[in-house]
């Protein structure tokens, strides 16, 4: 034991999963669509494969510090004052990332179910089981995650698939034209859209909790599966409705659901259903983030015992609830994700590779 409660890599695998494709399907889309058109799933498979890479690096790195998590090891590696502001920086991160998320969630369900309700309700139903999660500890959390992963599978499937019926993939071609204009994939909300699969970057402060065997297999997959939903989020609206038409939508994938019927359910529209299934990944997400956050101060500060760590959870939990409660614009919610995308680039996958490769090579001079 290393001093972590511990869960099973598959249990990781429904955590990352559905963090990994968090609500990337009603975030950056509409940004893509406006600069790229029909190309807009070139950033998509470019930040898959990049994921790819730095989920190899993040695992292998873990596994030279399996009793630490990157608070911990940061301070080994870097030394106390660098390693400590490199954590610290990494720490926000994760954390910004569920407060960023509950502003784009939101968003979402009052533009779309919910226009006349109080935002203090609806952020109480977001944070309210997840306060209760989180306060009975990992155990809790992770089997509401496997328990209700298998049907957040089958219930992406349902949503997805009947709209293949009204969608023309001729509308992507011709496939070339996004790479005649290098100067748009250099912008910067391109280049945040590459780490849109950051939920599987959690594995910096999980590693610790997951017990050995298959992590790496298992973690790929994850990123795998939330590439396929995520591109198909992307893909879909302009099979269905075209790029210039789906960028001037402010939620196109939710709009594209809307196209398919269902006569023989007692539910008229696809649409009905989504909402649940988005309630319960923001679960996921908040879960993921804040707990991670949590035992990375806790590392950080040498803490111990697992009272601490849950007093330290739920303290994270009420902030987050706090800062959310102040509404903010659109825009500024956009502009503020790309540059934190920008900054979770640099610390969860930039610095992690150097430091990789560093101490590979450091290992083979000896």
């Amino acid at each position: 034991m290393n001093g972590y409660r511990q869960i099973s890599a598959r249990q990781w695998f429904f955590l990352s999963l559905f963090s990994t494709i968090c609500l990337t399907p009603f975030g950056f889309p509409t940004t893509l669509y406006h600069h790229l058109g029909h190309g807009a799933w070139v950033p998509v498979a470019a930040a898959y494969l990049l994921t790819l890479w730095g989920t190899f690096v993040a695992i292998r790195l873990c596994a030279r510090f399996e009793r630490m998590n990157l608070a911990e090891w940061s301070k080994k590696v870097l030394g106390r004052f660098f390693g400590g502001i490199y954590a610290l920086v990494a720490i926000a991160v994760i954390y910004f990332w569920s407060v960023g998320m509950v502003y784009v969630f939101t968003a979402l369900v009052t533009y779309t179910q919910l226009p006349n309700t109080s935002r203090f309700l609806i952020l109480l139903f977001i944070f309210g089981p997840v306060m209760y999660l989180l306060r009975n500890g990992l155990e809790a959390w992770v089997r509401f995650a496997e328990f209700f992963g298998v049907m957040l599978i089958c219930g992406l499937v349902f949503i997805n698939v009947p709209q293949l019926v009204n969608a023309e993939f001729g509308k992507l071609l011709p496939l070339h034209t996004v790479f005649l204009r290098p100067d748009i994939l250099v912008r910067p909300e391109i280049i945040a859209a590459l780490f849109v699969f950051r939920g599987i970057f959690a594995v910096y402060f999980l590693h610790p909790c997951i017990k050995p065997g298959r992590l790496l297999g298992w973690s790929l997959l994850s990123v795998t599966l939330a590439f396929v939903e995520v591109l198909t989020a992307v893909v879909l609206p302009i099979a269905i409705f075209g790029a210039s038409f789906a960028g001037t939508i402010t939620y196109p994938y939710q709009e594209s659901l809307g196209t398919v019927a269902l006569p023989w359910l007692p539910i008229e529209r696809i649409t009905l259903l989504t909402p649940a299934i988005w309630q319960l990944v923001i679960y996921y997400v908040l879960c993921t983030s804040i707990f991670s956050a949590a035992i990375g101060i806790k590392g950080l500060l040498n803490l111990q015992g697992d009272k601490k760590e849950r007093r330290l959870t739920v303290a994270l939990g009420l902030a987050a609830f706090a800062l959310t409660m102040f509404p903010l614009q659109k825009e500024l919610v956009f502009r503020l994700m790309v540059y934190w995308s920008m900054s979770g680039i640099a610390v969860l996958i930039v610095i992690p590779t150097l430091l990789w490769m560093i101490l590979g090579l450091k290992e083979r001079l000896r």
